[in-house]
């Protein structure tokens, strides 16, 4: 059963349902958390292997890159590749075997 939000106080203390906003970004969330754990459970099942799954983050962040390069939402897109590449890492630093490129070629700068 899906709990339905109830009154709150927004991030400028608007007292009330929260806003579409915050929703969207509560989805967001919760979509990513979901997507992380289900890639860990597909390798600890041995459905794919850690590589593979590697493969599938950086495809992810390739394409994210060239929708910068053709102006396809080019902010957004800009700061999911960045996301990908934390969310790629975060999997790899599970394992301790793989690490996924940073889109901008400046981790830790």
């Amino acid at each position: 059963m899906i709990e339905r939000t109830a009154a709150t106080t927004d991030d400028y203390g608007e007292a009330g349902p929260p806003s579409d906003m915050l929703k969207h970004l509560a989805y967001a969330e919760a979509a990513v958390v979901l997507l992380e754990r289900l890639m860990l459970l597909l390798i600890e099942q041995r459905i794919v292997t850690m590589s593979q799954m590697v493969d599938a983050v950086e495809d992810a962040i390739a394409t994210k890159r060239q929708m910068v390069v053709e102006g396809e939402h080019p902010h957004i897109s800009l700061l999911a590749s960045g996301l990908l590449s934390s969310m790629g890492n975060s999997l790899a630093a599970s394992r301790g075997t793989h690490t996924v490129p940073d889109p901008e070629g400046k981790r830790g700068a």
